[in-house]
């Protein structure tokens, strides 16, 4: 493996790890205390790396250079931290998911409950409609008999 294609691959680490980390470019790049440009371009591979440049990304990412360098996206949670703590970021998910979840049962009920009241009242419709009917044939049947 060549120094180009080992430097390339920590670019797209860098990007992953933004991502991760929740970082947009703009704002890594403000982290960084770099134009957006720049911060894309070095993204991008279009701008090299320095190692003094390398070490400033890895302390915005909250990351060794070791760690920068090594990452495998096979370790995603191991890696991305919200305030410093992945234990409170997966919380973070699993409460929002958990809060997602209760609302969609609660609207999934009340969908329920408006079907159920929507049922009978098309049922007292109907039976409404048949006593109505049959209080004509009555009425009919009386006629026809005279």
């Amino acid at each position: 493996m060549t120094i180009t294609t080992k430097l390339a691959e920590v670019k797209d680490r860098i990007k992953k790890l933004r991502e991760l980390k929740g970082f947009t470019q703009t704002q890594l790049a403000q982290k960084l205390d770099m134009t957006v440009r720049n911060y894309q371009n070095l993204e991008n591979g279009n701008k090299d790396i320095s190692f003094s440049e390398l070490q400033i990304i890895a302390d915005a990412l909250e990351m060794s250079i070791a760690g920068l360098v090594s990452f495998d996206t096979k370790m995603v949670f191991n890696n991305c931290k919200v305030d410093g703590n992945s234990a409170n970021y997966i919380n973070s998910i699993v409460n929002g998911t958990e809060k997602l979840y209760e609302k969609l049962l609660m609207e999934k009920d009340n969908y329920i409950s408006d079907l159920q009241k929507q049922i009978q009242k098309n049922e007292d419709k109907h039976e409404k409609q048949i006593q109505n009917l049959e209080k004509q044939l009555d009425k009919l049947y009386i006629l026809l008999n005279k």
